[in-house]
């Protein structure tokens, strides 16, 4: 029995919560402060470059998306794991530390450093999905204690914790989760389950819901006519839809339970319930012809971008190590009629990150040249599409990774 390889993904102050509800980088020669609050248009792109001893992480803010990027012009924070734009600030997690630090960005786009909130008591190092909800409020879930940090991004404090305990499935030793979106009066994540060791892969989405009003435990929500997924999206009626992917669709061709699997698909929690909507689903292995969805991306309304094995590859013949890497194709899904079409303007490629990089409201593309974290280190090249219904127009290409952009103003 083959054993898989992960992915490479590219996962309480009540009083101050109250009151929310109810409304050092190496090398850097930024002061140290964060009071620059200018007016002028800001846009943020982070970077990672991949060594074979160690990685650097850079961050840029420019009047728009730039075409290239110049490293001698960004900030290098040596232990930088992730950057967000927020509300006129860029805030850099440190994974190692479990750290984020807030930036300041002043009119000529000048980055500085500002105050620093640890998660590090409250066992966030490591990975983190963060959603900002509103100026004094966020949440991030942690990877090393399955917590739920609530925090101020204003103040800088932690808030409280929420009990993460519903996420963990005695069947499945492993579990990971993607980005989060809110819904409602909840932030929501997506989660699966897995036995990597045996090869079993949980046969059902599940989605991670923490109230935005309290610190109650989080409740989690699942629906078996999908496998596990990665991604969510809020339509304009405040619908929130749940794909399901089998595991970036590794468990369609190398499961133990493979022939069974169920197929790809989209179901739906409706506005105002906290239930999967018994009459909604959506096969996107019908919409895209393909035995396999990698991972989709919400592009506008109710339509992904997904990417999907060539059913024209046979999987056997590549073999389960080899999968993670494979080229796979683009398709926009409109999933209201489970029509798709080939994405013009982008090449066959692999999936490094399942990421979202969304410029006002608009969903950019990754696509990359090499083996960003493989081989020596040494990295690829990494570009960023613009996709419309139309098709796809390069917006940014760099050496190393392209790993998040943001409006900061």
């Amino acid at each position: 029995m083959n054993r898989t390889r992960r992915p490479p993904i590219i996962t309480t102050r009540l009083a101050l919560l109250a009151a929310a509800l109810a409304g050092c980088s190496e090398g850097s020669e930024h002061p140290n402060r964060d009071d620059g609050a200018g007016t002028s248009p800001a846009v943020m792109v982070s970077l990672l470059v991949p060594g074979p001893d160690a990685s650097n992480f850079y961050v840029g803010v420019y009047p728009s998306l730039p075409r290239e990027l110049d490293l001698s012009a960004m900030l290098e924070i040596r232990s930088g794991y992730d950057a967000r734009a927020f509300n006129g600030f860029v805030y850099v997690w440190e994974g190692e530390s479990g750290t984020y630090t807030r930036y300041g960005v002043d009119e000529r786009l000048r980055i500085s450093e500002g105050p620093a909130l640890s998660f590090r008591d409250f066992g966030g190092t490591g990975t983190v999905m963060t959603s900002f909800v509103s100026p004094h409020l966020a949440y991030s879930l942690t990877r090393d204690e399955l917590a739920i940090v609530a925090w101020d991004p204003t103040e800088m404090a932690v808030l409280g914790t929420i009990s993460g305990d519903a996420l963990i499935d005695p069947e499945y030793p492993e579990l990971d989760y993607g980005e989060p979106v809110v819904f409602g009066d909840y932030v929501a994540w997506p989660i699966q389950w897995t036995d990597y060791d045996n090869n079993r892969f949980s046969r059902e989405v599940g989605v991670v819901l923490a109230s935005t009003s309290s610190l109650e435990p989080a409740t989690v929500l699942r629906d078996g006519r999908c496998g596990g997924g990665w991604s969510l999206f809020v339509d304009d009626r405040g619908d929130l839809y749940v794909t399901g992917n089998a595991n970036f669709g590794y468990a369609h061709f190398f499961a133990s339970d493979a022939e069974t699997t169920p197929n790809d698909c989209v179901v739906r929690i409706k506005a105002g319930t906290l239930e999967f909507d018994p009459e909604y689903v959506r096969d996107l292995n019908a919409a895209t012809g393909s035995p396999a969805v990698y991972h989709p991306w919400h592009q506008q309304g109710r339509a992904l971008v997904a990417a999907v094995w060539d059913p024209a590859a046979d999987p056997v013949a590549i073999g389960p190590d080899d999968y993670w890497t494979t080229p796979l194709l683009r398709k926009l899904v409109r999933i209201d009629d489970t029509s798709s079409q080939v994405i013009e303007g982008v090449s066959k490629s692999a999936v490094w990150s399942t990421l979202s990089h969304r410029l006002d409201d608009e969903l950019y593309l990754l696509s990359t040249d090499g083996t960003p974290f493989g081989g020596d280190g040494a990295g690829g090249r990494s570009s960023l599409y613009r996709v419309t219904e139309d098709g796809a127009e390069l917006a940014l290409s760099s050496s190393g990774f392209l790993w998040s952009i943001g409006r900061v103003r």
